[in-house]
């Protein structure tokens, strides 16, 4: 059985995940089968090693990791790869495999033409009430 480990690349603040939930959620139903996680890494090692945990107590033999990034530069690949290597020396008889980041795809097109379209009501920047630096919130403003 396959599975599919969705990897953030951040801090693991609570709602990181939320879109890679959401996403993890909707590959999960259009695949049934599917173990779909997701997880946040920089020295947040802890949350791979579960995500792997739960692919392998689910019965998969072969993790596809997948850096939901647009891109990485080359410190953030060695990094993220050296972590995943480091985690799958702890798994017996199961293939790890690093996919590619989301990069670009044509179907971001209309992804981009949706949010310029929605943001055509938005108030000027200038005129936003914005969460204090260091303070978390689902919203950047109010």
């Amino acid at each position: 059985m396959e599975a599919i480990v969705i990897v953030g690349y951040g801090d693991g603040m609570p709602g990181r995940t939320k879109n890679m939930d959401l996403l993890a959620e909707r590959l999960g139903e259009r695949y049934g089968h599917f173990i779909v996680v997701t997880c946040c890494t920089v020295f947040h090692d802890t949350q791979l090693s579960e995500a792997f945990r739960k692919c392998v107590r689910g019965g998969a033999r072969r993790i596809i990791v997948i850096p939901y990034v647009f891109s990485l530069d080359a410190w953030e690949v060695s990094d993220l790869a050296h972590i995943i290597q480091e985690e799958t020396r702890k798994l017996k008889d199961v293939n790890v495999v690093i996919g590619g980041s989301l990069g670009f795809d044509e179907s971001l097109i209309h992804v981009v033409e949706k949010r310029i379209s929605e943001s055509k009501g938005f108030p000027d920047v200038r005129e936003l009430t914005l969460v204090k630096r260091g303070e978390y919130s689902d919203a950047l403003w109010h």
